[in-house]
């Protein structure tokens, strides 16, 4: 059984549309996921949603979140033996019990079954022919209710629910990584490679995120040029914000000793790095990327 039920496009891939509009990021896709059935046929119907997602200005790293909630779906319903169009309340309660099973808590339950809900909603706009989804009395396969919720700023919004739907499990306490944990962590980059550079790397990301609290996507998005134009900020580094519309910047602080150990990564161990591999390939151009691969380029957000 296939681990993953996706493969994602390069990184120069854009959508099919306009020709004038390939640089828009509404249809650039880069690293952007495609659904397959467990027997390896294209899942279309649910890549067709992907791409309307991407469309409507949705960021790739949301859009790959949905297509892996989808495909936990996918997987059900091949198992079952069961199309998309077949949905119905059953295969859905049927689904929840499955994941239950699974030792999924009931949040991630309750999500992923939103995610249906939310494909389902927009199959439906797609073919009207169809009545998949809807309140009672409709005639629809999949039952909900449409209730209005508070949000915690005051504003209301409209909640959907289904009889699939679970408790929400208590929540877990959540504790920080414990500075000597996180000492250790910086202590075994060493060992865990031969490379000289990809050790002080290692030791300056796993710093930077410890002291600055950055995401991983908004890791990768760090340049030299940042790190030096934070010497002559008070230490204030500038960082794109992953979880939010056009990625908008913020200042982090940064400690005096953090911004010395960045500073002397870039201009020793990572200067000598780019140097031997302009000597393997002439005409090589570095990217500015502060934590690069080994290969000189941008890193991905999951290495």
């Amino acid at each position: 059984m296939n681990s993953q039920l996706w493969i994602e496009s390069s990184s120069q891939f854009c959508l099919p549309g306009f020709p004038s509009l390939s640089g828009s990021p509404r249809w650039t896709a880069p690293k952007m996921r495609a659904l397959f059935w467990p027997s390896g046929g294209v899942c279309w119907q649910v890549n067709l949603y992907l791409i309307s997602l991407r469309r409507s200005g949705l960021a790739i790293s949301t859009v790959n979140t949905y297509a892996s909630e989808l495909s936990v779906f996918v997987r059900f319903l091949d198992a079952c033996k069961k199309e998309l169009q077949d949905v119905d309340d059953d295969i859905l309660v049927q689904y929840s019990d499955d994941l239950l099973l699974g030792r999924k808590s009931g949040s991630h339950v309750n999500r992923l079954l939103h995610r249906v809900l939310a494909y389902l909603s927009w199959y439906q706009d797609i073919f009207p022919s169809i009545q998949m989804i809807g309140p009672s009395g409709t005639g629809s396969q999949v039952t909900i209710r449409v209730r209005h919720a508070r949000s915690g700023r005051g504003m209301f919004r409209n909640k959907i629910q289904h009889v699939s739907m679970v408790p929400r499990s208590s929540s877990r306490v959540v504790k920080p990584i414990s500075s000597e944990n996180i000492r250790k962590l910086v202590m075994a980059c060493d060992d865990s490679t031969v490379s000289n550079f990809k050790g002080a790397r290692d030791r300056c990301l796993i710093t930077l995120l410890a002291d600055a609290g950055l995401r991983r996507e908004e890791l990768t998005w760090v340049q030299c040029s940042h790190i030096f134009e934070a010497v002559n900020r008070a230490g204030r580094l500038r960082v794109r914000t992953s979880k939010k519309s056009s990625n908008p910047e913020r200042e982090v602080p940064l400690p005096e000793e953090t911004l010395r150990l960045l500073v002397n990564y870039i201009e020793i161990t990572r200067a000598i790095h780019i140097r031997k591999i302009r000597k393997r390939k002439p005409g090589f151009i570095d990217g500015g990327w502060a934590f690069c691969t080994c290969a000189g380029e941008k890193m991905a957000p999951i290495t």
